[in-house]
């Protein structure tokens, strides 16, 4: 037997619901955690639906299963994608057909598990080490599901077995939580100024990307190595799974509580630049300002290290930055703008909401001419929640205001707790820390929680 993925209960109730619709066949997204050991399976979001409910007619009505077109899959999977934070994204695809039609369309399914996972590796700053993808299928006559994986580097492997079995286990994730304050002057090159605003962006912000990856954590006054050791002991992840056990109706009935644990990230001073690099002198016609502080948050499940909670972390920063940049490039081409020699972008800010019944949380972005039923619509369709705006927690960022865009962002508005400075110190004593995010005091995130970009001519 091969990989083992765990889906929790929720995902059982969810696959009867398909089956009560009655619909001859479905297809859509399997999210959830990968890791060395086993999947994690939280939610199941049909593609159908999406394109059932489609107002706008810009995706292709699929009367058949044999019609389904990759790019609607692709399409819908990259939506989801920005609604994912940290720890949770796409491992596979599933189908609910006859038996008959499951059999005849392998090659098609495979086609588009493959197709899928290309497209969204394609604004992954860093590849994950899993390969592996499933591919659910589930009989819509006798209710029997096989799964099968694909190991996405090898174009060419087949499906190996893998078990797949129902248990509860939403209560068994941490969430991490930090918040990342960016302050960054890109240069636009005279050769640059024909570029789009987003490949502008997408250059400019490389170093910033690798600086995040390459950055020191710290929890709770702990510094986070690659030791294999998780973000709690064994024998209170054993209690807290215990206390847990004891409350399971209520659990089901109000949702779980996830420990959050609050990060914090340093970089070592010097690191932006390699040893020996030189310094080029280059002829700019203009700069972007990217100013602000943005919120960031992940789950892991509790059998993951704590080096791996934390890359998980490091990746919802990184994804975060790079949707909003879409976002905002995907905004003003629709409003066909010229860009003025002094302008200011206000990136979307950042909303979470909680699949029903649990703490997992999704996100979602809102424009300042968007309200939070906007926000709602949004995730009920992409996602297949049933939320409303009462459901949307709006208060980890709010609208920058003219002054958070003239002063800097200062150290000490922002830190609630200091990292344990004697620890990295009796590391490596000569080395100084650069702080790069972490908690925010409860007022300071009320005046602090923004992001602005500007971008302006060089004189």
């Amino acid at each position: 037997m091969g990989r083992t993925l765990v889906a929790d209960l929720a995902v059982q109730r969810r696959i009867e619901a398909f089956a009560a619709e009655g619909k001859s066949w479905n297809i859509g997204l399997v999210v959830g955690q990968l890791s060395s050991e086993k999947d994690y399976i939280v939610h199941l979001i049909s593609s159908k639906t999406v394109i059932e409910n489609d107002s706008d007619g810009n995706l292709p009505k699929d009367e058949s299963l044999e019609g389904v077109n990759d790019q609607t899959i692709i399409s819908h999977s990259r939506q989801v994608k920005r609604m994912l934070i940290g720890g949770l994204e796409v491992v596979g695809i599933f189908v609910i057909a006859e038996t008959e039609s499951l059999k005849t369309l392998q090659g098609k399914f495979r086609q588009i598990l493959f197709s899928v996972h290309k497209a969204l590796g394609k604004s992954d700053f860093a590849q994950s080490c899993h390969s592996d993808r499933c591919l659910l299928q589930i009989c819509s006559r006798t209710k029997n599901l096989t799964c099968r994986t694909f190991n996405m580097k090898d174009p060419k492997s087949s499906a190996e077995p893998c078990e797949w079995k129902f248990q509860k286990t939403i209560d068994s994730f941490l969430r991490l939580s930090t918040s990342f304050t960016l302050e960054s002057v890109i240069p636009v090159t005279s050769v640059a100024l024909s570029h789009t605003l987003q490949k502008q962006l997408t250059s400019g912000l490389q170093n910033i990307y690798q600086n995040i990856w390459n950055s020191l954590a710290t929890v709770n006054d702990r510094v986070i190595e690659d030791d294999g050791r998780p973000i709690i002991p064994k024998v209170a992840s054993e209690q807290n799974r215990g206390r847990a056990g004891r409350k399971v109706a209520k659990d089901e009935e109000q949702g779980l509580h996830l420990e959050t644990f609050d990060v914090n990230l340093l970089q070592e001073m010097g690191r932006e630049f390699e040893a020996g690099d030189e310094p080029v002198t280059q002829e700019c016609g203009a700069k972007l300002v990217v100013r602000g502080t943005i919120s960031s948050q992940a789950v892991a499940h509790v059998k993951l290290s704590a080096a791996e909670a934390v890359q998980a972390l490091k990746r919802d920063i990184i994804a975060s930055i790079v949707a909003r940049c879409e976002l905002l490039c995907d905004d003003l081409l629709q409003a066909e703008e010229e860009q003025d020699v002094r302008v200011l972008y206000e990136m979307p800010l950042r909303v979470y909401c909680c699949l029903p019944h649990t703490n997992v949380r999704f996100c979602d972005y809102l424009f300042q001419d968007e309200t939070l039923d906007d926000s709602a619509d949004r995730l009920r369709l992409l996602l297949g929640i049933d939320v409303t705006a009462d459901d949307i927690d709006a208060s980890a960022e709010r609208i920058p205001e003219e002054s958070d865009l003239l002063r800097p962002v200062k150290e000490a508005e922002v830190r609630k707790t200091r990292p344990p400075l004697e620890e990295l110190e009796a590391r490596k004593p000569t080395t100084a820390w650069k702080f790069l995010g972490g908690v925010f005091a409860a007022a300071a995130a009320a005046i602090l929680s923004f992001w602005m970009m500007s971008q302006e001519e060089v004189v």
